[in-house]
């Protein structure tokens, strides 16, 4: 959990929860969105682990109270709980060793429709947190719970690629048949069990992280590491054979945005492993790097691990 509280200081303000691949797609589906009303909730599962601004439990327990419920939900509040933050929570993917949220957003759909004020009593927030979901690139904790796993490319879709009405969605069966239908090209959930983030960064180089989608320029992945490690030598594990990596990848040390120097320290042409000489000008230490494609791929790219030195995941 070091590494998700190492995220949730990124943004006190969200919530921040653990989600098993199985049930990460159905999360990362589940968010819902309708800009009349300033609806942008999403749900997330708290039986796993989460992160969480004390003021919103308190501002939840003010909402149950006016809420009006019965005590057979109340004993499922936790359900509601992220819905009701009217937030999308940011939720990392880990095999970690429920009540659908429909419910809680149709009852939010309600009180958000009966008060359009400037300054509404309801305990309800309007304003959308940022970061909002689009600049939000941490994925999935590190099996070492010392580094978080980044990228920028995701295959699941955005929560205002559909607008949600408890009218026109009404239920969340029909909600994934939307997305199954509507041409978004989401990986299965069989798949992605076995090539989700968590198996970039989970020690085993036998377990790889399939981009679903093919690279573009600029498309990138890396880690965030828990505290800061001297770096001089990347390696990047694949089942796919990298020719010419130096001229495949750029390395950035993420947060100045320095551009590293790279050589290749393998004299063969083609490798299943990239190991990478680094020279990064004016840096000592480093807390993330970024890894970026310097060309389109052709096809999509499979991520099996990393090492920073001897910093192996």
């Amino acid at each position: 959990m070091d590494s998700a509280y190492t995220n949730f200081l990124q943004a006190p303000n969200l919530v921040h929860s653990m989600a098993q691949p199985r049930n990460y797609a159905d999360h990362l589906r589940w968010r819902f969105k309708n800009e009349g009303l300033n609806m942008h909730a999403g749900y997330a599962e708290l039986d796993t682990g989460a992160f969480v601004p004390r003021w919103k439990v308190q501002s939840f327990l003010t909402q149950l109270g006016k809420s009006g419920m019965g005590k057979s939900r109340l004993r499922r509040a936790d359900r509601y709980f992220s819905v009701w933050t009217n937030q999308y929570p940011w939720i990392l993917e880990n095999p970690l060793v429920s009540l659908q949220p429909y419910d809680a957003m149709r009852r939010m759909q309600r009180v958000l429709e009966d008060d359009k004020s400037l300054a509404p009593k309801d305990y309800f927030e309007r304003f959308e947190d940022v970061p909002v979901p689009s600049q939000r690139d941490v994925r999935s904790a590190c099996a070492n719970d010392k580094c978080l796993f980044t990228t920028n490319m995701s295959p699941f879709p955005r929560p205002e690629d559909i607008e949600f009405t408890k009218e026109f969605i009404p239920n969340l069966h029909h909600l994934d048949a939307l997305y199954e239908d509507g041409g978004f090209d989401l990986p299965q959930k069989h798949y992605w069990n076995t090539h989700s983030f968590h198996m970039a960064v989970d020690m085993d180089p036998q377990t790889c992280w399939n981009t679903h989608k093919s690279p573009r320029a600029g498309d990138y992945f890396g880690l965030a590491i828990v505290g800061d490690i001297t770096v001089r030598q990347l390696t990047v594990f694949s089942s796919q054979e990298l020719k010419r990596p130096d001229k495949m990848f750029n390395v950035f040390v993420k947060e100045n945005g320095v551009e590293c120097n790279v050589s290749s320290s393998r004299k063969a042409p083609v490798s299943r492993n990239a190991v990478l000489n680094l020279s990064c000008p004016g840096v000592t230490s480093i807390k993330a790097i970024k890894v970026s494609f310097q060309e389109d791929q052709k096809e999509p790219f499979e991520l099996c691990g990393l090492a920073l030195d001897r910093f192996f995941v």
